[in-house]
This record gives structure tokens, C-alpha cells and sequence, in this order.
């Protein structure tokens, strides 16, 4: 059975908190005078918040695939602090 920290529950609420708020601000620009949102601007609003929701997470993702391949690291922030000097901060986003 998986133990998950407390700090661990709490991030994870507190990222799905920041998308759901994320989506409602997107919505919030693109609504009409009367409050309704056309196609486009649901459209628009949707693409907004996905594309929020990757810049945010992607990083996250990429962290977790190395701490998992790389031998020698025992937690994320080593893994982002070696990142982050060796090869920059592009290279949270690439793939």
C-alpha cells in the first residue's frame, strides 16, 4: 500500500484548486455583455485553461520521470536544483 504524506494530499488539492479557478477566470474574460458564453468563447476559454493547466503541470511531470530514471536522486528538489543549474529552466519543458 502507497503512503502519501499530508504535504503531498495538500499540493495535489491545491493544484486542482488553482486549474478549476483558472477555468473560471478564462470564462469570466470571454463572456458576453448578457453573461452567457458563446461557442467561440467557450472555445476560447477552454484552450486558455489547457494550455495554463500544461505550462503548469508539464514541469511537474518531467521532475517526477526524472526522479524516477535517474539513479541517485532521493527527492524532486534535488532533481529540480540539478536541472535547474546544468541545463536551465528549458529544460523543464523538454520532452
Amino acid at each position: 500500500m502507497v503512503k502519501l504524506s499530508s504535504k503531498r494530499i495538500i499540493a495535489s488539492y491545491e493544484i486542482c484548486i488553482y486549474m478549476t479557478n483558472c477555468c473560471f477566470i478564462f470564462q469570466k474574460l470571454f463572456q458576453l455583455k448578457d453573461g452567457d458564453l458563446s461557442v467561440i468563447g467557450r472555445f476560447a476559454a477552454g484552450a486558455c485553461a489547457g494550455m495554463t493547466s500544461t505550462f503548469v503541470t508539464y514541469p511537474l511531470d518531467v521532475l517526477r520521470l526524472r526522479l524516477a530514471v535517474e539513479p541517485g536522486y532521493k527527492t524532486m528538489s534535488k532533481v529540480a536544483l540539478n536541472m535547474l543549474r546544468e541545463e536551465g529552466v528549458a529544460s523543464f519543458y523538454n520532452g
